[in-house]
């Protein structure tokens, strides 16, 4: 076994660190300057533990399927075997033999949930015909979920549109977005913070910006927008309570949407509330993988981003577009954590691009 993994597994065998924050840190870039082989053998180390240190294979396998996205491909029999399917995200990339085995196991009405949300994750043609006739003819173990069948889809970042179709809800680009003092940054790339004009109807603060973007600039053409200027803004108070949708274009211009619904709770008095910072943080020029903050319980990630997939830390909620209704694509999140010193929780901004609507929400542990 090489250092780093000895270090790896040593890390997640450790149940009290000095300076835990700083241990993570370390962790996550030793799992992600790991070579192929080292890789590998990490996989096999994890099966090993299975059976006698279950929490360190757990922890383990969910790093390796993020950080090295499609590398569990040995595991997943094994894993199966073994009724394993929790983190659900370990199976990314599993071939079709596996869908269709998890697929028989569905019988048994035995984790319904984790099955259904390892599916979700493998999201081939085998799996979407099945959301899809789920969708259509609920099977009888649908009263043990607290979803439909195939809205489990939206854990692994994809929906089914009416026609059946899987619809992607985010883009495989990844940029982190970190301390401007970061030196790998993109100057004027992704401005965030500031205030417009236009007060919240319901606190009377006035709207932040969350993410302003230069649509010219060539890293941002992931987005597939054809315009000059994208600016979300939202406020960052009523938002930790409900989803706050806003109009926008392309020239920069974001208002609050008419069809908003005032949440059940909001505080009486919002002006204790800090002013949300301007640019506290910046594009980074390096991307990531799309799925290295994809799981709120990696070690070491730094989680604000425009692209990639979320960071749910409670279940995946992609807000319905208030004109066509379907799920609206996720763009980005910030982080608390990454400039607030005492900061939790994070911020998901989403748009639909066909109805020009933007929305935010928020969630913590």
């Amino acid at each position: 076994m090489s250092d780093s993994l000895h270090q790896i597994r040593s890390f997640h065998e450790t149940r009290q660190h000095k300076n835990l924050a700083q241990s993570q840190r370390q962790v996550h870039d030793l799992y992600v300057s790991l070579t192929p082989s080292e890789v590998d053998q990490a996989v096999r180390t994890a099966l090993e533990l299975l059976a006698s240190h279950e929490t360190t294979a757990e922890e383990m396998f969910r790093c390796l399927a993020c950080f090295h996205p499609g590398s569990l491909g040995a595991a997943h029999h094994t894993l199966v075997e073994r009724r394993r399917f929790y983190p659900a995200v370990m199976y990314y990339g599993a071939d079709d033999e596996i869908a269709k085995r998890i697929l028989n196991l569905l019988s048994d009405k035995e984790n319904v949930n984790h099955m259904l949300g390892a599916l979700a994750w493998i999201g081939n043609d085998t799996v979407r015909k099945a959301f899809h006739a789920w969708k259509q003819n609920p099977p009888d173990w649908t009263h043990q979920l607290h979803e439909p069948p195939h809205r489990y889809a939206e854990e692994a970042g994809w929906a089914l549109t009416q026609q059946g179709d899987r619809r992607e809800l985010y883009s495989t680009t990844c940029h982190p977005l970190v301390l401007p003092t970061d030196g790998r940054t993109v100057a004027e790339l992704v401005r965030i913070g500031g205030e417009v004009e236009e007060a919240c109807p319901w606190c009377q603060r006035p709207l932040t910006v969350f993410l302003d973007l230069d649509l010219s600039q060539l890293a941002l053409s992931f987005l597939n927008i054809s315009g000059k200027r994208l600016q979300i803004a939202t406020c960052h108070v009523c938002t930790c309570f409900g989803c706050v949708y806003t109009a926008i274009d392309w020239n920069g211009k974001a208002t609050w949407h008419k069809a908003n619904e005032r949440p059940s709770y909001l505080p009486e008095d919002s002006s204790t509330w800090d002013s949300f910072p301007t640019n506290p943080l910046a594009c980074s020029r390096t991307a990531r993988h799309a799925l290295e903050g994809a799981n709120w319980l990696l070690p070491g990630v730094a989680f604000s981003q425009l692209g990639g997939h979320p960071t749910w830390i409670q279940e995946a909620r992609y807000p319905a577009c208030l004109e066509c209704e379907s799920p609206m694509p996720f763009i980005g999140q910030l982080s608390n954590e990454d400039f607030q010193k005492y900061g939790e929780g994070i911020y998901y901004i989403f748009l639909c691009k066909t109805c020009k609507i933007a929305a935010t929400t928020y969630q913590q542990s």
